[in-house]
């Protein structure tokens, strides 16, 4: 009886995994159909699966985001930040986020905490560089292109 208890908790921790994953499929092919509806019921019901799931977190700021609800996606991406503060995508995202509000300071802080936990990441670097060049800063906003150019080429993305 004990293995059982221990086995069974295994079992329903595959379980959830199982349903999580299927519903993140769901809600990958409803954001593709531009079902966002559909795609935030995926993301929540992971959530109640899984409460410390920062996949479904971002998934939610990001639908959020593509419906122009900047702050409830913020609020997705500071909780996944929360529960991995490692997550440089969430920075990067949050930052968009920011940067659709007006809070360029704020955007630029997440985009540069973004870069120095990924690196290779271009997004952070484009949205930096692209801010320099609306400001009229050509001068800061030349290394953030080019570092866009490095991380794209990094993963085999042909320069034009």
């Amino acid at each position: 009886m004990f293995n059982k208890f221990f086995n069974s908790g295994a079992a329903k921790d595959e379980t959830a995994d199982k349903k999580i994953s299927a519903l993140s499929e769901k809600g990958y092919d409803a954001m593709a159909k531009g079902d966002y509806e559909k795609a935030l019921s995926c993301w929540n019901q992971s959530l109640e699966l899984d409460p410390e799931n920062t996949d479904a977190y971002l998934n939610r700021g990001n639908t959020d985001a593509v419906t122009r609800h900047w702050d409830e996606a913020s609020v997705n991406f500071n909780d996944a930040i929360h529960l991995d503060p490692n997550c440089g995508l969430a920075y990067s995202n949050r930052g968009n986020t920011y940067l659709h509000k007006g809070e360029i300071d704020k955007a630029m802080v997440d985009w540069s905490k973004a870069i120095q936990l990924n690196p290779n990441g271009a997004g952070a670097f484009y949205e930096r560089g692209n801010v320099h060049f609306k400001k009229g800063d050509l001068e800061n906003e030349i290394v953030p292109v080019v570092k866009c150019l490095e991380a794209l080429t990094s993963i085999g993305l042909p320069q034009q």
